[in-house]
C-alpha cells in the first residue's frame, strides 16, 4: 500500500479563475501510475480546504497529527 502527497499546488494569481486549478487536481488524482496509491494526501491552507473538499479530500484524518521539527 502505498501514500502520496501533494505539496504546493499553486495558480498564479493572473491565471486564478479558470479552471486551471481544477484540471490539475483531475489529472493528479486520475493519473494512471497513481492507480495502486491508498491515500492520496495534500497539505493546503484552511482557506482552501472548501476546493479540495470538492475533489474528495476531507480534514477528518482521525488520530493523525502533523509534527514538524524546526532545524535552523
Amino acid at each position: 500500500m502505498y501514500k502520496a502527497f501533494i505539496f504546493d499546488v499553486m495558480i498564479c494569481t493572473n491565471h486564478r479563475g479558470k479552471g486551471l486549478g481544477q484540471k490539475l487536481m483531475s489529472i493528479a488524482k486520475n493519473h494512471e501510475q497513481l492507480k495502486k496509491v491508498k491515500h492520496l494526501e495534500l497539505y493546503c491552507l484552511p482557506e482552501m480546504e472548501a476546493f479540495y473538499a470538492d475533489f474528495g479530500f476531507s480534514s477528518d484524518v482521525g488520530a493523525i497529527k502533523l509534527m514538524r521539527c524546526h532545524t535552523a
